[in-house]
């Protein structure tokens, strides 16, 4: 099972230095910094605004897609442990831990 962790600092506070010294360990991958909360952020802020969903709000498929998106991001990548770094994650840290399984 992966587990996806995640990094968020200030520019110039050291994450990543942080990042790059975490992918050392050949268990674990870490990009300097990904899209995934920026993609999390706009689907998780912009549902209601879509008319099918003003109209037929569907709270269990925002959670899906929501599920997918951060399940789906790193699927391709084969090992154990991930460190998404991103600044953005702070505002999402509601969001992420309603929506995933594999979130550390």
């Amino acid at each position: 099972m992966k587990t996806l962790n995640f990094i968020a600092g200030l520019p110039r506070s050291g994450s990543t230095l942080i990042s790059n010294i975490l992918k050392q360990n050949p268990k674990v991958y870490s990009e300097a910094v990904s899209s995934l909360s920026a993609i999390m952020g706009n689907v998780a802020y912009n549902w209601e605004s879509l008319e099918p969903n003003i109209e037929y709000p569907n709270y269990e498929a925002k959670k899906g897609v929501l599920k997918s998106i951060l399940e789906g991001y790193y699927s391709h990548i084969d090992k154990p442990i991930i460190f998404d770094k991103d600044r953005g994650w702070v505002s999402l840290i509601p969001i992420v831990e309603e929506n995933s399984n594999m979130c550390a």
